[in-house]
């Protein structure tokens, strides 16, 4: 080797056997030939001792760095340093290989000459019997693509992400432009498919607000690293800002070949990063556009790419999506909405329409919801669901936003000044209105000038606009509980926050979401989310309205729960102001069902009617409130509306067996006492169920009535014993 210089022998296993000893002349002739060989290779090479002092480098790495090999022996490799590779990256690599495991990545580096330079390092430690590091042995190859030394102010290429040493996104866009414009020229693979991922970190803006923006950083940091270890040497990987990265996968095979490589970016970056607060577990949302089929150009991949990845987050994120060119987000019918959306306030096409909102212990209405409706010219009224994502998307959100505001808080003073009974308001507020600096402002001015009671407005929050920066959030919420105004959590469960989490916030009113109430009577899981919601918001101090109600079995459920109030077609569906003035001058409620106390109430389910009426038959004056249904469905909506105490069910019945029936049953209405009645003799599941405690007791048909009538006997006084 050069100057006797050749790499110390790496110890990793137990010593084999003792190999014949080298003839006199063959060790240095050996070694010669090894110097020959790694001089010749294309990539530099150097060998370190376990503090990074270099003892052995080849020639390519003189050519490649620009110094002598006596100016590089005996020297940390520190020597190459540039100073602008951040030392994060540093402070990993070391971490990586004095743990015994190899590295790889790009280095920032400067020549001798004090030009800068991309290099591909491969770092690899030689490990003694214990698993200590010996030395490190270190393969760095040139990035000849990478290169750009014509530098800006900060030093650094003009190409290069200061914080991460990526590319950086003029460079990126460069590179795609040359990337298709191979493909066009015939000069790429033709065999291959050119593929763009674009890369977001999930919840970044809370960790900046956690863990302040230095380690915030520093995280960036290590992000970028593990998306770089995932990638092969041949993609592109560069930061476009923020929170943002992009891929170009230049040489994918097929599709199996590069959702493997996204999968594997997603695995290495929910790696946890400790830090020296706490432990982040940190994912990703990646979106996916392939060339030419989602794009013929560099700026159209980005941005379907980019709306791919956000299509990844509405899913909750860790998570990669494909560009569906069917699901682009503009229509032309979309754009000429918005541009007419634009005049919609000063030309008087808005309207408010109210929806009451009852207490489920009096039956009154307590307050009203404002939803907003547009009378569009020769297309008629346009319901919110429609025009407001328009609105949220161009910007109009918050001057909509302030004309219900106005509206909402002049119906009050109307109503104050015909003599009705007080009633709150609420408004929804949109994430970019509750974010507007001017709001709170513009809410002072509102109650100054009409001179109501602040408590009788109500701003309506999502889920999505509570957890978007918490501290900012936590700021404003304060600031708008300090003028007075009730505050609600809109579409409670819909979003990824969670109880423990919003007690932090002064809330006042948490909204079920429609989509859990729909089916709470039937559906055991929602049933057990809103029964668990409404005990520890109770536990929090704060009240639970239940919205979508359009069904009396419903209605009863959420009472038997203690859900405070409702809303609902089941009662009115949203009117006019002059509806609801009326409502409310007429003292309209709802009346509740007086349930007689001590009754006795047996549920019959068969789909044979003539084995229903046999049933009734036999419990003819026997006391007992008896009901009747003939299947699981409409038994579920019976014992939703009537405190059923025992349930006897056939089992072979279309759409829902008895057992499946009755494990519903258990999950919804745990006390209920359950009975099987069938003519077939399924033991296995009938055991099964039994086990599981679905069943209290299984009988046969045809029955015995004197037995019949035993076995209820004592399923009543098994549910007052509460067994």
């Amino acid at each position: 080797m050069t100057n006797g210089q050749y790499p110390p022998h790496a110890t990793g296993a137990p010593a084999q056997a003792t190999p014949p000893r080298p003839l006199p002349g063959q060790e240095a002739a050996g070694a010669r030939l090894l110097a020959q060989a790694l001089d010749r290779t294309t990539a530099g090479i150097i060998i370190t001792d376990a503090d990074g002092v270099v003892q052995y480098a080849n020639q390519r790495q003189c050519e490649q760095s620009g110094y002598a090999l006596d100016e590089i022996l005996g020297h940390n490799t520190s020597l190459f340093q540039s100073g602008n590779t951040p030392i994060e990256v540093y402070q990993h690599l070391w971490t990586t290989i004095k743990g015994g495991r190899e590295w790889q990545g790009k280095l920032l580096n400067r020549r001798k000459n004090g030009e800068l330079y991309w290099e591909f390092n491969y770092i690899s430690p030689m490990l003694d019997d214990r698993g200590q590091p010996l030395g490190y042995f270190a393969l760095k190859r040139e990035v000849l693509h990478g290169q750009d030394t014509v530098s800006g102010e900060d030093g650094l290429p003009r190409s290069i992400d200061p914080l991460t040493g990526l590319l950086n996104r003029p460079t990126f866009h460069d590179r795609v432009d040359q990337a298709i414009r191979r493909r066009l020229e015939g000069s790429g693979a033709t065999n291959t498919t050119l593929i763009v991922a674009y890369l977001d970190i999930d919840r970044f803006h809370t960790f900046n607000e956690v863990i302040g923006h230095t380690l915030a950083d520093s995280l960036m940091v290590e992000v970028a690293n593990r998306i770089g270890q995932a990638v092969r040497r041949d993609d592109i990987l560069a930061r476009l800002g923020g929170d943002e990265f992009a891929v170009l996968f230049e040489h994918a095979r097929d599709e199996a070949s590069y959702t493997t490589l996204i999968n594997r970016i997603l695995q290495q970056i929910r790696q946890p990063v400790v830090t020296p607060q706490c432990e982040l577990v940190v994912t990703a949302s990646i979106g996916i556009a392939c060339y030419p089929r989602d794009g013929d150009d560099t700026v159209s991949l980005l941005n379907n790419a980019r709306t791919a990845m956000r299509l990844a987050k509405q899913e909750g994120g860790d998570n990669y999506c494909f560009f569906q060119p069917l699901n682009k987000p503009v229509t032309i019918d979309q754009l000429d909405m918005a541009s007419q959306l634009r005049f919609a306030v000063e030309r008087n096409e808005l309207v408010l329409h109210y929806q009451p909102q009852i207490s489920l212990i009096s039956g009154e209405i307590v307050g009203v919801e404002a939803l907003v409706r547009w009378n569009r010219p020769n297309s008629g009224m346009v319901p919110p669901g429609v025009f407001i994502p328009i609105a949220e998307e161009t910007g109009l959100i918050v001057g909509i936003g302030e004309w219900v505001l106005q509206q909402a808080i002049a119906q009050i003073l109307a109503w104050q000044r015909e003599g009705l009974p007080p009633v709150k308001v609420a408004v929804n507020l949109a994430a970019n209105h509750f974010h507007n600096p001017l709001l709170p402002g513009l809410i002072d001015r509102l109650l100054d000038e009409s001179g109501i009671e602040p408590h009788l407005l109500e701003l309506e929050l999502t889920e999505s606009t509570m957890m978007r920066n918490v501290v900012r959030v936590k700021q404003i919420v304060d600031q708008l509980k300090i003028r007075g105004v009730c505050l609600s959590l809109d579409d409670f469960g819909t979003g990824h926050s969670s109880l423990a989490y919003l007690s932090q916030f002064p809330i006042d009113l948490l909204k079920i979401d429609r989509s859990f109430v729909t089916d709470v009577t039937t559906n055991p899981t929602n049933a057990s989310i809103v029964a668990a919601t409404v005990a520890m918001t109770h536990k929090l101090g704060k009240n639970v309205i239940a919205e979508g109600v359009e069904t009396e079995a419903q209605l009863a459920f959420l009472r038997r729960l203690h859900c405070d109030q409702m809303q609902g077609f089941l009662f009115s569906r949203p009117r006019p102001a002059e509806e609801i003035g009326v409502m409310l001058r007429e003292g309209q409620r709802w009346q509740f069902k007086v349930e007689e106390a001590g009754q006795k109430h047996l549920l019959l389910v068969d789909d044979d009617p003539l084995v229903v009426r046999g049933l009734r038959r036999v419990f003819y004056r026997s006391g007992y409130q008896v009901h009747t249904a003939t299947s699981g469905e409409e038994a579920l909506e019976i014992m939703a509306t009537i405190p059923v105490q025992v349930i006897i069910s056939d089992q072979l019945m279309p759409g829902m067996t008895g057992i499946q029936l009755l494990g519903r049953v258990k999950r919804i209405h745990p006390d209920a006492v359950r009975i099987i009645l069938s003519g077939y003799a399924e033991l296995g599941t009938v055991t099964e169920a039994i086990n599981h405690g679905e069943v209290w007791k299984y009988l046969m048909k045809p029955w015995s009535d004197d037995l019949l009538r035993q076995v209820v006997q004592q399923a009543f006084r098994h549910w007052e014993k509460g067994d």
